[in-house]
């Protein structure tokens, strides 16, 4: 599904009716309601969660933010935290591992102290508060489950 909602995203937000009889048509075409469970991996914006939630009533659905989108906050934050190379690549992938492990609370703990000083480190932690129930990455790994839109985007 990550791959079709762009092409049928209206310019203007893609809160229209007429995205959502487009979209009912290409899940219908995919056949996704014949799906037991169905996994949407997206970079975390409400306007596709709200959509998907209207359209997919009565399915299972596992919501993934995407780990490559997590990872660029995250680097954003570090970035505004320290200018030294070195400290923030550390850092980073201090913090990417463990996100990886499904430990963001514990990111989210450990950039506290910025929030206040830093806007990238403030927007950081406020995506990751609105998505931490979608970030169980070491939970959706176990079970076989893409964490990235890369493979689907690429294709």
């Amino acid at each position: 599904v990550n791959a079709r909602i762009d092409s049928v995203a209206d310019p203007g937000g893609g809160m229209a009716s007429k995205t959502d009889v487009r979209m009912l048509r290409e899940l219908r075409r995919m056949g996704i309601f014949k799906a037991r469970h169905v996994v949407i991996i997206s970079d975390g914006a409400v306007w596709i969660r709200n959509m998907l939630d209207r359209l997919l009533v009565g399915l299972r659905v596992t919501w993934i933010l995407d780990s490559f989108h997590a990872c660029g906050y995250v680097g954003d934050a570090v970035n505004a935290i320290t200018s030294n190379d070195r400290a923030s690549k550390q850092m980073f992938e201090k913090c990417k591992a463990k996100l990886l492990e499904g430990g963001v609370r514990q990111v989210i703990r450990w950039l506290k102290p910025y929030r206040d000083k830093h806007a990238a480190v403030e927007t950081c932690c406020r995506y990751f508060e609105n998505n931490a129930d979608r970030m169980k990455y070491e939970q959706y790994t176990k079970a076989g489950l893409q964490i990235g839109s890369g493979p689907v985007e690429g294709a």
